[in-house]
């Protein structure tokens, strides 16, 4: 079904029911309605539409999101954002609601010079002369943006998943480099301007020079939160050489002599990050109840000793209890030449959970940290299928600390040395879903937050999704500004997403604000019919919605500045204000977001 403009044949947005949305099928699921639909099921059973969302807006343009965010703003239509479906919390997808799909916004443009919009103001300005930087479309994949940069000589820092949207939830989450992060920093770190349709349904450019306080909170303070990121441009660092060990071992069983072996990965690695050298190792139990470790580094110092200094005794270590191993030594004139090759992590159509946790550089450089460390992992309840993952941080990470607070990211990152993520899957039936949640929560997550007393921050992009005190997990003291920052930008919250800024003054599920709220907001006089599912504050009436999309009486449309566009062939909104200045970023109050009545 299409949604026309008025003024062109060319469809103005998609809408269509779908089956299977999200990575994981657990979030397709909606347990509490009972409305669960697995591959497993009886064929002659009935299922519901659960939490994917009823119509999904494939986006082509900019335009188009103006169109479908007003459009639900007008009509109290609940939105959710997905750009590839990459969460483990969730958060593309609701129930009863309207998705915005962003993952065909393709476009990347390289700059030799780049300087943010009102940048070049100013004699002083040390950005006035521009940097290297890539500007990329919504849509575009960690896979595609590595190959990009890779054939100009230069690399980016992104994620480890080729099939991950770059400026989606993970730029939006802090974004974790597995490779680059140690050298370079966080991908938010590198962030130099964002491209964003607010709720109001107006186009803003949002940098360090305008529109600020919305730029610090789209750095760190969570995906689906603040409006629908459409385009980032991100700095950019010439290709750099790298010497690439990896080992990997199999183990039958997770006894003593296994977790001393863990515990010579986790020291080994400790002991070769240095310089911004980066390294994962993952340890995990597999189906046949096996457990096996994978270790990598990735040494940018092709001429030092470290490799043949370091892993001999390593590897001494494995021959002595009879441990069986490969190892393989990979050099690489450019990274990039191994970003752009797919790594196997490109999962999908599974039930998995995850939960994290960042390890101070404190702890690990304490005298028994890695040994705590161990003895951590050898607690936690590993079925068959789950993992551990460990990356290593610190380097530029805690450099960039010398202003902790210029992006929202949990200021806990400035001081780690590394992040540790469990990821748990389990078969696509009710019970194992509902198990694997309260192993996850009442045993594993705890496990991870008890292991260093200094540490605690969590990875809001790999979470547990009934994270308590998430607040504080995930953004420590920075959440009282990002929640103001919230109700500035988006006051009646159409952005709500699972433990996103603000979700705690809402029933997330049903998106229906808490008692409290209630009396304030209100609710619709008219129940949820036939054919009808409950939205925000409204309702969204299967395959009706779509036609009213261009038949809305427009009104006239009050822009917030110059750095604010109105959408070219959407349905107007009525007037207001926007909650910031173009060149200084200041909040402007007494806005009507256009939800509630005038």
């Amino acid at each position: 079904m299409y949604a026309m403009s008025p003024t062109s044949t060319k469809p103005l947005a998609i809408s269509l029911f779908t089956c299977r949305a999200l990575q994981s099928f657990n979030w397709e699921n909606w347990p509490r309605e009972n409305e669960i639909c697995t591959i497993e099921a009886n064929p002659s059973s009935v299922c519901g539409q659960g939490r994917i969302p009823l119509y999904s807006a494939v986006i082509h343009s900019v335009d188009e999101i103006c169109a479908v965010v007003r459009f639900a703003r007008q009509r109290n239509i609940r939105l959710v954002i997905k750009n590839t479906g990459h969460d483990s919390t969730g958060r593309s997808g609701a129930p009863h609601s309207l998705q915005i799909l962003t993952n065909r916004l393709k476009d990347i443009t390289f700059h030799d010079d780049f300087v943010p919009s009102q940048g070049d103001l100013g004699m002083d300005n040390p950005n006035a002369s521009g940097v290297p930087a890539v500007t990329i479309g919504a849509g575009v994949m960690v896979g595609e943006l590595y190959a990009a940069a890779a054939a100009r000589g230069l690399i980016v820092v992104a994620g480890e998943c080729s099939t991950v949207g770059v400026a989606g939830g993970y730029l939006q989450g802090g974004g974790v480099s597995t490779v680059l992060s140690p050298m370079y920093g966080l991908a938010v770190d590198h962030v130099l301007e964002l491209e964003v349709v607010t709720a109001q349904g107006e186009i803003v450019t949002a940098n360090e020079y305008q529109y600020d306080d919305l730029f610090w909170a789209l750095r760190g303070g969570g995906g689906g939160t603040y409006g629908v990121v459409t385009k980032a441009t991100m700095r950019a660092f010439r290709d750099i050489p790298a010497v690439i060990p990896t080992v990997h071992f199999i183990y039958p069983r997770a006894n003593d002599v296994f977790w001393q072996a863990v515990a010579q990965v986790v020291r080994l690695t400790q002991s070769m990050s240095v310089n911004g050298n980066s390294g994962q190792y993952i340890v995990g139990h597999l189906p046949n109840y096996h457990w096996y470790v994978n270790w990598t580094m990735f040494v940018w110092d092709a001429g030092s000793n470290l490799v043949e200094e370091q892993i001999p005794p390593f590897l001494r270590f494995l021959d002595w209890f009879g441990i069986e191993y490969q190892y393989e030594l990979a050099e690489y004139s450019k990274i990039g030449a191994f970003l752009t090759v797919p790594k196997q992590v490109d999962i999908g159509g599974i039930g998995y959970l995850q939960s994290s946790v960042v390890i101070s550089e404190s702890f690990m450089n304490s005298i028994a940290g890695a040994s705590r460390l161990t003895a951590s992992f050898s607690k936690l309840m590993l079925d068959p299928g789950a993992l551990i993952t460990v990356n290593v941080l610190g380097g530029q990470i805690n450099l960039n600390a010398k202003d902790e607070d210029a992006a929202s990211v949990n200021p806990l990152w400035r001081s780690s040395s590394l992040l540790v993520v469990l990821m748990q899957s389990f078969p696509p039936t009710p019970e194992a879903q509902s198990a694997a949640h309260q192993t996850l929560s009442q045993t594993n997550t705890p496990i991870l937050a008890s292991i260093d007393p200094e540490g605690g921050g969590v990875y809001f992009n790999e979470a547990d999704p009934d994270q308590s005190d998430f607040q504080n997990a995930f953004w420590g003291h920075h959440y009282g500004r990002l929640h103001r920052i919230k109700n500035q930008w988006d006051p009646a919250g159409l952005f709500i997403v699972r433990n996103g800024v603000g979700s705690e003054d809402w029933d997330v599920e049903n998106h229906q604000p808490q008692s409290w709220l209630s009396s304030a907001i209100g609710r619709p006089d008219e129940p949820a019919g036939e054919n009808q599912s409950s939205g925000l504050f409204g309702t969204l009436k299967s395959g009706t919605c779509w036609e009213t999309l261009n038949t809305a009486a427009p009104t006239e449309f009050v822009s917030a500045g110059p750095e604010a566009q109105a959408c070219k062939s959407c349905p107007e909104a009525p007037p207001q204000q926007m909650p910031g200045s173009p060149n200084t970023g200041r909040q402007a109050g007494g806005f009507n977001p256009g939800l509630l009545p005038d």
